[in-house]
């Protein structure tokens, strides 16, 4: 099994009860105590522990589970919600973008966790690494672009899901394409 996650989120194992373990062939059983009005967050494998497999030995891919018990705050609650994109920089399906422009931004509607899953070919330059707004909300990614190209490229996927909320909660995938221009703007 690999359970993962930030320790503090996880909710206390109630080992007086039973142990953690498998009940049949698909059910695994995680025994807990839980608080009243508490956040948990629990992750079943990770990009690098991956011990959660089916009888072929194919992982399971990583899945979040987060819940509040009953009393938890307003605040809490909302941690439950999944970020979304709110704006990208340039707009996701635009058309003609100026391949002169040298980063991309992606702004969430919630304060991130400063990971990030970007997935297939990402016009990414190397000389500059991507880096997180003070508020946590907006990623810049360095790029370089040719013209007259289709970028296309996904944050998080299914394996990959480093877009997280603060609270843990990962992005559900999205799908991002750009056409630039066929000669460059001036």
């Amino acid at each position: 099994m690999s359970i993962t996650g930030d320790p503090s989120l996880l909710p206390p194992i109630d080992s007086a009860s039973a142990k953690p373990g498998w009940r049949d062939r698909r059910t695994f059983v995680l025994p807990v105590k839980l608080a009243e009005g508490a956040y948990y967050r629990i992750g079943i494998n990770s990009k690098s522990h991956q011990n959660f497999r089916d009888s072929h030995g194919t992982p399971a891919p990583p899945t979040v589970i987060a819940f509040t018990t009953n009393g938890a705050s307003k605040k809490l609650v909302a941690k439950l919600a999944a970020p979304r994109v709110v704006s990208t920089e340039p707009p996701i399906g635009s058309k003609d973008v100026d391949a002169a422009i040298s980063e991309l931004k992606i702004t969430f509607d919630a304060p991130m966790g400063g990971g990030m899953s970007f997935v297939g070919k990402v016009p990414a330059t190397s000389d500059r690494r991507p880096a997180w707004s003070k508020d946590g909300r907006t990623i810049t990614l360095p790029i370089k672009l040719e013209p007259g190209q289709t970028y296309r490229f996904g944050l998080n996927s299914e394996r990959h899901v480093n877009f997280q909320s603060k609270g843990g909660v990962p992005l559900e995938p999205v799908a991002f394409e750009f056409s630039t221009a066929a000669k460059e703007n001036k």
